[in-house]
């Protein structure tokens, strides 16, 4: 493989269930209802920018369940394409995380394979203070630890901002982001949320046609650069409830489609307290 393509995570809200309260930094932040799923996205290619990646298929599956204390994430992609410099290659990304409900707690684990080789694991766990300041503590690839700048979200949090701040009629949201995918800490983060409007596609599925629908796009910047060119970006086909049915992946070299082939909805927890009332993590 030319390099790694690195598979950014991110939340795919599919049911108005319940309340995730923001970090207090975003406060003026409209409620976002987010909910547990199941889903599966089918990948092909649409174009390599320098020719070098002659075919591209694969498929992700993304599932994540609110317990009582934490949103738990589990995320998996897979690719195979064929280069024109390495031929026939297997790429496989497998992501584990547990977010704590008011978005200030994240344990994480991150393994990238290509035709069956590790090429790095990535683990350890993040916390964050009110302003959204913290640090990170690596078990791997190296044993550190780093601090996190003031304003960082963990995925969970970042999306339910992204969804919040659409729905508030905001058309872009920067904030640093930091999901446990890279080894050197958070990432900058620029989001354009454009063409929201309250008449949904007739070809949306059934339980979304009553619902206002855009776009979301977001490029993730590395922080120890002083250029504008994104590490990479996604785009997104968004409805109100967080429903994503259409990516577009942009890894640099080439660019990918993703179509929502399932989705199931588990049942949510039933719990002693509403997620208000959990107990808050302290830094």
């Amino acid at each position: 493989m030319a390099r790694t393509h690195r598979i950014p995570t991110f939340c795919l809200l599919l049911a108005s269930c319940f309340f995730l309260p923001l970090p207090s930094a975003h406060a003026s932040s409209q409620p976002v209802s987010l909910a547990s799923q199941n889903v599966r996205y089918s990948l092909d290619l649409v174009e390599s920018s320098d020719g070098s990646t002659t075919d591209a298929t694969g498929s992700m599956t993304y599932s994540v369940r609110r317990t009582c204390t934490a949103w738990e994430t589990v995320q998996k992609l897979e690719i195979q394409s064929t280069t024109r410099k390495h031929g026939p290659e297997f790429m496989l990304s497998d992501y584990v995380a547990s977010e704590s409900l008011d978005g200030r707690h994240l344990t994480f684990r991150t393994q990238e394979r290509v035709n069956g080789r590790i090429l790095q694991t990535v683990s350890g766990q993040a916390q964050l203070n009110r302003d959204g300041s913290g640090s990170v503590t690596y078990d791997r690839p190296l044993a550190k630890k780093l601090s996190l700048p003031a304003g960082t979200m963990f995925p969970m949090a970042h999306t339910g901002a992204l969804i919040s701040a659409a729905m508030a009629s905001q058309n872009e949201l920067t904030t640093p982001l930091f999901d446990g995918t890279l080894p050197d800490g958070a990432q900058d983060s620029y989001a354009t949320l454009v063409g929201w409007t309250t008449t949904p596609s007739p070809s949306s599925l059934p339980s979304l046609r009553a619902l206002p629908t855009g776009h979301i796009h977001v490029a993730y910047y590395d922080r120890s650069q002083q250029d504008m060119i994104p590490t990479y970006t996604i785009g997104m086909h968004s409805y109100a409830n967080g429903v994503v049915d259409r990516l577009d992946l942009d890894f640099g070299d080439f660019r990918m489609n993703g179509i929502l082939r399932a989705l199931e909805l588990p049942p949510e927890p039933t719990c002693a307290h509403p997620p208000e009332t959990i107990s808050r993590v302290t830094p």
